[in-house]
């Protein structure tokens, strides 16, 4: 007998609930004493930023979240924190919607409205100070590598760059002096490029075709193009030891790099040469199968079929391919499909349809649409595989592996009544942003030992926003957000370090929850959610700057856009286009 599928009805109160900067007329107070400082307690102080300043908290010991603090903060004792236990203003970018914003191990990247990307952390310049990173090239997504940034255009070129100021040209200005002003943090305008690579397919690209997505593990890069076809490249000689790339190549460990040098001192090792290898190859088994969709975890690939098929292959270790309990190999040395299905109890048919895929760490995510052949109505499920470490799978257990794809109950199955249509419908997930893979940083984390670690510093987290925008009587309220999995670096939002294994809902930033935000057990108790939770809204057009103030653009669409991020989080305000 099947299971009854829980609905979610329309929550009225959610129209009252508000995020910190939702208003967008005033400044917006923030104590500082929300932030756990590592040094010493300081007085509680009260500070205002403008609206639409970036939001983050968790891990800052690699200053991915806010730079040194002048000397002038010093005297007043403000340290710069090691962990944000609490949300707290990005003040160096500024307050200015953004294309994209990513949050690697030991530096941090984002792109103006230009396209122009911005560089800060340890990773780039030990004060952690922001600078520019590759300009003028029209950037539209950032993915991040351990130690190499990877940027898609708008025009499908794949550009590949170091994060570390140390190796970008002689040109780049050095950081401005410290002074009392908030401009201390940037660097004077740079125009040259920095040294970058173009990534070509080999072979070549057809008339008209392009570079579409871009995926980055621990060791390796997938990357498909606009005509559904799938290429892959390693980034050392690791890049195929978990056959990872979806062909059988041996890498040879002193492969000599096609570049001598990036610097005039030394050749930096494979991991860091932006040069090590320029030329994507495509993948043999899959040449004739079109692609929509890929993802990386640490060491395994991920594709959706254009007949909305799963594919997996790569390590294999935690289940994370997620070919069953009875597939107790390492590794999947070639793609092969996940049947969704076994995801289900036996009984009748279940049509099941892949709609997005994310991957972290050592943990996937399949998003699916459910079908009953014989009952009306569709579902749309969050299923889950690999590591549970930490309450990664979001499933309410612990457990390290897990081969066959689970369900993430609290999200999975929920419908909203159509005022319009007069019928339910599925409520789907809008966003899912898992934190980076163990040694890259990407969102397919990062450890100090390559090839360990899960998930990143502390190990995956997971945001998933709902599409719960528009109510069905035509009414809009805020997108729900709920968190769940590692939270040792404050990462989830909630104030402490207590890991989530299931689903829960988060405080506004600046706010407090007093209980699991109406959550009990994998029912959804309407009465008892908290108005005060985490919702993300949209906005009207509003101007453009760039993090030292020049205004790029006098109206543009943006909304609220959740980040996990390495051992941190970030909300943000993301362009639309």
């Amino acid at each position: 007998m099947l299971r009854l599928d829980r609905t979610l009805p329309l929550i009225t109160a959610s129209g009252i609930a508000l995020t910190l900067y939702a208003t967008h007329t005033q400044l917006h107070p923030l104590k500082l004493d929300s932030v756990l400082l590592t040094t010493k307690k300081v007085k509680p102080a009260t500070t205002t930023f403008p609206p639409y300043t970036p939001i983050g908290w968790g891990s800052n010991r690699n200053l991915t979240l806010i730079p040194l603090q002048s000397n002038q903060d010093k005297e007043h004792g403000q340290e710069t924190p090691g962990l944000v236990k609490r949300p707290a203003p990005l003040l160096h970018l500024g307050g200015t919607p953004l294309r994209d914003l990513v949050i690697a191990e030991n530096y941090a990247a984002a792109l103006d409205a230009n396209g122009d990307c911005w560089l800060w952390g340890k990773g780039y310049d030990p004060t952690g100070r922001i600078g520019k990173g590759l300009v003028g090239k029209d950037l539209k997504t950032l993915i991040p590598g351990q130690s190499k940034v990877f940027a898609l255009s708008r025009s499908g070129k794949i550009y590949v760059f170091s994060p570390d100021s140390s190796l970008h040209s002689s040109s780049a200005s050095s950081s401005t002096s410290d002074s009392s002003s908030w401009l201390s943090h940037f660097t004077s305008s740079q125009t040259q490029d920095i040294p970058h690579v173009e990534l070509e397919a080999s072979g070549g690209l057809s008339w008209g075709e392009k570079w579409k997505q871009v995926a980055v593990g621990r060791h390796h890069v997938l990357a498909l193009t606009t005509k559904g076809r799938i290429f892959s490249m390693p980034l050392s000689e690791k890049g195929n030891d978990f056959r990872q790339l979806g062909t059988r190549e041996e890498l040879v460990a002193n492969e000599t790099p096609l570049a001598t040098s990036l610097s005039r001192s030394s050749s930096p090792r494979p991991s860091k040469d932006i040069t090590y290898r320029t030329h994507l190859d495509p993948i043999p088994s899959l040449s004739k199968i079109p692609i929509t969709h890929i993802a990386t975890a640490s060491n395994t690939s991920y594709a959706i079929t254009s007949t909305s098929r799963l594919l997996s292959w790569g390590a294999n270790s935690l289940g994370q391919t997620g070919l069953g309990g009875s597939n107790t190999t390492p590794l999947v040395p070639v793609p092969i499909e996940i049947v969704l299905n076994k995801a289900y109890p036996a009984g009748p048919p279940t049509n099941v349809e892949c709609l997005d895929v994310k991957a972290g760490g050592e943990t996937a995510f399949f998003t699916v649409k459910r079908t009953h052949p014989g009952r009306r109505g569709e579902w749309v499920d969050l299923l889950a595989c690999g590591s549970g470490l930490m309450g990664a799978l979001g499933t309410g257990s612990y457990s390290s592996a897990q081969g066959v794809p689970g369900k993430v109950k609290v999200i999975s199955g929920l419908q909203e009544y159509s005022e319009k249509e007069k019928t339910f419908k599925p409520l789907g997930i809008y966003q899912l942003s898992v934190s980076p893979s163990a040694g890259s940083g990407s969102g397919s984390g990062i450890s100090g030992v390559e090839g360990e670690g899960e998930g990143g510093m502390g190990g995956t987290h997971v945001f998933a926003v709902l599409d719960t925008l528009r109510g069905g009587e035509g009414k809009e309220y805020g997108r729900d957000v709920f968190a769940w999995g590692a939270n040792v670096e404050y990462q989830l939002g909630m104030g402490k370090r207590t890991s989530a294994p299931i689903p829960t809902y988060i405080p506004t930033l600046g706010s407090k929850l007093d209980h699991s935000g109406g959550w009990h057990g994998n029912e959804l108790d309407v009465a008892s959610v908290d108005a005060n939770r985490l919702q993300l809204h949209t906005s009207p057009s509003i101007p453009a700057y760039s993090p030292t103030g020049q205004l790029l653009r006098r109206r543009v669409k943006c909304e609220e856009t959740i980040v996990a991020g390495c051992g941190s989080s970030v909300v943000y305000w993301k362009i639309v286009e």
